[in-house]
């Protein structure tokens, strides 16, 4: 952001951004200000954060299956085994590995939604993939 050296129009009109973290356009925020990753009501932005992994594939082998819910619950219960992303475990988002978590994976694999799981930051840059059945 420091080669920008004037932006004082560059959101207007663009009134469906929304940043990773919710924050929605605002007509007196046009300029370069909020162009960047959005951090929710402490530091307001309109861009989203790319991941780099699939939200839920807490094992790491490029898929979301059963098998990473119970990666989780491995982990709850301190007897992992192999790879663990605990960021592509967090499915609800709240920092920490929960059953709320497991829930969530089962929840992306049946491509449903549950109360209690939020939708992660960047939702159209999260893919999964169903096994058939």
């Amino acid at each position: 952001m420091s080669k920008v050296t004037t932006s004082p129009e560059m959101f207007t009109a663009c009134t469906s951004l929304v940043g990773g973290m919710g924050t929605t356009y605002d007509a007196s925020h046009v300029d370069k200000a909020y162009a960047h990753i959005d951090g929710g009501l402490s530091n307001p932005g309109y861009f989203s954060e790319k991941l780099d992994f699939l939200l839920g594939d807490a094992n790491g082998d490029g898929k979301v299956t059963i098998t990473d819910a119970v990666a989780v619950v491995n982990y709850i219960l301190n007897t992992t085994q192999g790879t663990f992303n605990v960021a592509a475990a967090d499915v609800d988002g709240n920092g920490s590995i929960t059953i709320t978590d497991a829930v969530g994976i089962v929840n992306i694999i049946l491509n449903t939604s549950s109360a209690g799981v939020k939708e992660r930051r960047v939702r159209e840059e999260v893919v999964t993939e169903r096994e058939p059945d």
